[in-house]
């Protein structure tokens, strides 16, 4: 099979599969939060509903309320999901550019190195993928992760910048830059905590090389320090003591809870990560031959031989090529930092920066350590027949295999959909009619990529009465059985 043959035709997977990512999002649903959030902006503006949160709630609500509001007042359930799906694909590409910019032959073929990424994102995402992507109120999350990866770019992108810092040249820039970062700080405290994690290090490894002269210098710096006072910001908002005094959250200044805390946050990560780091492996090998495939160099990944002598003399210049490498696992670990404030604030949504964090660090580290450090060119390597072969088939397989797990689910979605449609169309029918409305349960296994709190029995129930108020009955409840 020719080469420009096998590359059209991963390329046409990439693509479908990039296509039903976001396809999935058509067959959703609203849910719990969706109709309780959308019958406040009834009586609301966007603003309003933000400044509410941020007042009474949550610090997180003037840039999420804002964003949300909008969403929610103007934007059908099944658009605003495809708006996050969009966004997770959005991220994938993302996580593709920040690798390039470290392994320049990884710009190459695009939809494919995206399509590999979101793949394996959405694989790893599967513990909480319905509620950070596949749902109108949690969905934000994945959103506000994309604009995150834009500033991740920015940041990396700065490190090239070789030029000399001019107050009065670059001043107004990094004042603009400033009050970006504080909007991109104000996010969310995990995002925010990450991106400061990797800010510093960006920023220790810029001192250790003695370059703080330089533009890419205060850019960093300037870009942290709007970071920083956006989470100040969100953190001390006085929706956070409130929902602190009702008991929402608990705060200690024990440090052996602390230390537990920040543990069995990093326990629970990693736990619902297991997915993701398997497939983030399995991806590596093959972004190491879509980075390679057309150059000799792919060669070298086969042979066995490992370079015999390693040396390291701890220099500045060691540790500061050691945190530059290291930078999105600092950063990784920097989203535990709201466990020191707020022990039992993890839950799998606060998780997706984790994650995402460590994905870019498996590819970026592993790609780099395997094709660049320890295995050597050699002269009896394996054609590049077989080579090609022996990444294409797998890459089709993976691609493959992916498009049949989405199809299962489009079709079991689609069942479900239906009844969620009859029953929407009885409660509009019934709207304003002053009933008490009984619906049937719903029938069928809702897909894990779906999450669906059902009305229940009881009219009181808190989802029902939202849904009640939302269609404008007297009550909802669920038929029993």
């Amino acid at each position: 099979m020719k080469e420009n043959i096998k590359i059209n035709l991963l390329n046409i997977l990439a693509l479908m599969s990039l296509f039903v990512i976001i396809l999935l999002a058509y067959f959703t649903w609203g849910w719990a939060d969706d109709f309780s959030n959308s019958n406040v902006l009834r009586e609301k503006t966007p603003l309003q509903f933000a400044i509410n949160i941020f007042n009474n709630w949550d610090g997180r609500g003037l840039t999420q309320g804002l964003i949300l509001g909008i969403f929610l007042k103007y934007l059908p359930f099944q658009v605003i999901n495809m708006i996050w799906a969009i966004s997770f694909v959005g991220s994938a590409f993302l996580i593709g550019e920040i690798l390039s910019l470290e392994i320049p032959s990884l710009k190459n073929n695009k939809i494919l190195r995206t399509a590999i990424i979101a793949v394996a994102l959405w694989v790893g995402f599967i513990p909480h993928i319905s509620e950070t992507v596949y749902w109108s109120t949690g969905g934000y999350y994945i959103f506000a992760g994309a604009l995150g990866l834009v500033w991740t770019y920015e940041f990396i992108k700065f490190q090239k910048n070789k030029s000399n810092f001019n107050f009065k040249k670059n001043f107004p820039f990094l004042l603009l830059l400033f009050f970006l970062s504080i909007v991109i700080g104000m996010l969310t405290h995990n995002l925010s905590t990450g991106l400061l994690a990797l800010g510093a290090a960006l920023l220790f490894s810029t001192y250790l090389k003695e370059q703080t002269g330089k533009l890419s210098f205060w850019m960093n710096s300037t870009a942290t320090m709007g970071v920083f006072v956006g989470l100040l910001i969100i953190s001390f908002a006085p929706g956070n003591f409130i929902r602190s005094k009702a008991g929402a959250h608990s705060f200690s200044n024990d440090p052996i809870y602390l230390i537990s805390s920040i543990r069995e946050g990093l326990n629970y990560y990693l736990n619902l990560s297991n997915f993701l780091i398997l497939f983030g492996l399995f991806s590596t090998v093959l972004l190491i031959y879509l980075a390679y495939y057309k150059s000799r160099e792919l060669k070298k990944v086969f042979n066995i031989e490992l370079k015999s002598k390693i040396t390291l003399q701890l220099d500045k210049t060691v540790w500061a090529n050691l945190f530059f490498r290291l930078k999105f696992l600092i950063a990784a670990l920097g989203t535990l930092i709201p466990f020191i404030a707020v022990p039992d604030f993890r839950n799998p949504r606060t998780s997706i920066y984790f994650m995402i964090f460590l994905l870019i660090f498996i590819f970026s580290f592993l790609i780099q350590f395997i094709s660049n450090r320890f295995l050597v060119l050699k002269s009896d390597s394996l054609s590049n027949k077989r080579i090609s072969f022996f990444f294409f088939l797998p890459t089709v397989g993976f691609l493959i295999l992916f498009l049949s797990l989405i199809y299962s689910h489009i079709n079991q979605t689609r069942f479900i959909l239906k009844q969620v449609d009859a029953r929407k169309t009885l409660l509009q029918k019934e709207s304003s009619k002053g009933r008490d409305i009984i619906v049937e349960p719903i029938v069928g296994t809702i897909p894990f990529s779906i999450r669906f709190n059902d009305v229940s029995p009881d009219p009181d129930y808190w989802i029902n009465y939202n849904v009640a108020k939302y269609y404008n009955l007297k009550s909802i409840k669920l038929k029993s059985e």
